[in-house]
């Protein structure tokens, strides 16, 4: 499982591409692993397997049993790619959003996160701008090594345009056979962002 994509930050200003890290093509989701020691069970077994990608949330409530499973492992940090996203009650400006990162940050123990994601657009649309400012000095910051969004629409991204110094480097999306998205995964990439699918096999409802 040690296919790998390139995403990076699309600078509004150049044009260019910056901050590219490399990312495992396909990972372990926790999200609903609930039950006391059932996340760090599920992601030490992945882990085991040759899963190099752990995506999570604060929402999912196990940030602190994926880092636990990390730390335990006999896999060098560095080459496991970890993804945590910003609740979206918790996406109501900056201070809120340098704080939550912290908080992520803590409940993992691993050090950098590699990928911290809007979770999904903030519903105060006066909150974007600096929800995404504080996303970007998380960044610059060295708290993470790149950052990205959560179930944007094609307007959304649009919108991101007249605020962001450096446009998402991923936009995590529901995508499957049967919800290929076609327009918004062309916006995704004209806005300089991988499309990231969640729930790929429809979480077995097909």
């Amino acid at each position: 499982m040690s296919d790998m994509v390139t995403i990076g930050h699309k600078d509004t200003r150049t044009g260019e591409m910056t901050s590219q890290v490399d990312m495992p093509m396909f990972g372990l989701g926790v999200y609903l692993m609930k039950g006391p020691g059932e996340c760090k069970s599920a992601v030490s077994y992945a882990i085991g397997c040759g899963y190099r990608l752990i995506d999570t949330a604060m929402a999912y409530g196990n940030e602190s049993e994926v880092g636990e499973a990390i730390r335990d492992s006999e896999v060098p940090r560095e080459e496991i790619f970890v993804v945590t996203k910003l609740r979206r009650p918790h996406a109501t400006g900056y201070d809120e959003v340098i704080r939550r990162c912290q908080e992520s940050l803590d409940n993992l123990g691993i050090g950098k996160i590699d990928l911290y994601l809007v979770h999904a657009p903030p519903e105060d649309l006066e909150a974007r701008s600096p929800v995404w400012r504080a996303m970007e000095d998380c960044l610059e910051r060295g708290w993470v090594r790149s950052i990205g969004v959560s179930n944007y629409g094609s307007h959304h991204l649009e919108e991101m345009k007249s605020y962001a110094r450096i446009m998402p480097a991923v936009n995590q999306i529901e995508i499957n056979p049967w919800l290929q998205r076609p327009k918004l995964v062309a916006a995704t990439k004209e806005a300089g962002a991988i499309p990231m699918a969640y729930s790929p096999l429809a979480r077995g409802h097909k």
